[in-house]
C-alpha cells in the first residue's frame, strides 16, 4: 500500500511569537498499480498576522484541501469514506485541535474549506510570576472566531448551509519550570451549529 508525497511547508507553530506571514503546501499521490491506494491530493495552508498594537494582534489562517482524483472501486458503499481507494488517515479534518476548535475531529471528507481568527491581547508580559517551581512570564488572553465546511463534492464550497460556525475563548502563556521552557495554551470553544457542548483543549509544547 505505497503512498508518494511530496510536501512544502513554511508554518511559524507558536502564536505569540509567529511572523507576519506563513504559508504551507503539500501534495500526496496513491500510485496504481503499486497498491490498493489510487488518488491525487492537494492542500494549502496560509496564516497572516495584523498588529493593532504593539501589544495585541489578530492571526488569521485559510486552509483548504481537495482531492483532485480518485479511484471509486466501491461506489455502492453505504458510508462514503469507504467508496475510495484513499487510506481514513488521508481524508480531511474540519474539526480538532489545528481546524475548528469546537468540533471533534470525527467529520472527514474530499472536499474541505475553513477560516480561523485569533484575537490577542495580553494579561501581562515579561513578568516573573512565580506558582510553586514555576515562572510565568507572559500570558495573552485569545478571542477565536472560525467557519469552515467539509464534504464529497465540489458542490460542497457553493452550499452554504453546509458551513459551521465555530467560537470560543483561549489563553496562551509562556512559562518556565526549572530550567525547561515551554508555551501552554488552551481554549474553550463551541461550534454554534450540530453540537450542543463546549469542547475544551490544552496544548503544551517545549521551546528554547
Amino acid at each position: 500500500m505505497p503512498i508518494a508525497s511530496f510536501t512544502r511547508r513554511h508554518s511559524p507553530l507558536l502564536a505569540a511569537a509567529r511572523r507576519q506571514f506563513g504559508f504551507t503546501s503539500a501534495a500526496t499521490y496513491g500510485f496504481p498499480g503499486l497498491g490498493s491506494f489510487n488518488y491525487t491530493k492537494l492542500e494549502y495552508q496560509a496564516l497572516k498576522r495584523f498588529d493593532l498594537t504593539n501589544r495585541t494582534f489578530l492571526i488569521g489562517t485559510l486552509h483548504q484541501g481537495s482531492f483532485l482524483h480518485s479511484e471509486v472501486p466501491n461506489p455502492a458503499a453505504p458510508d462514503p469514506q469507504d467508496r475510495y481507494a484513499i487510506p481514513i488517515a488521508e481524508f480531511f479534518n474540519v474539526g480538532g485541535a489545528d481546524n475548528l476548535k469546537g468540533l471533534s475531529n470525527n467529520l472527514i471528507g474530499t472536499q474541505e474549506l475553513h477560516t480561523t481568527w485569533e484575537l490577542y491581547f495580553p494579561w501581562f508580559l515579561g513578568a516573573h510570576h512565580r506558582i510553586i517551581q514555576s515562572d510565568w512570564q507572559s500570558w495573552y488572553w485569545i478571542l477565536y472566531a472560525g467557519v469552515g465546511t467539509l464534504g464529497f463534492s465540489s458542490k460542497t464550497y457553493t452550499s452554504f448551509s453546509s458551513y459551521i460556525p465555530d467560537t470560543g475563548l483561549g489563553f496562551e502563556s509562556a512559562v518556565r519550570i526549572w530550567k525547561y521552557h515551554f508555551f501552554v495554551s488552551g481554549i474553550l470553544a463551541r461550534a454554534l451549529k450540530g453540537t450542543n457542548h463546549v469542547t475544551a483543549r490544552l496544548s503544551v509544547r517545549s521551546y528554547r
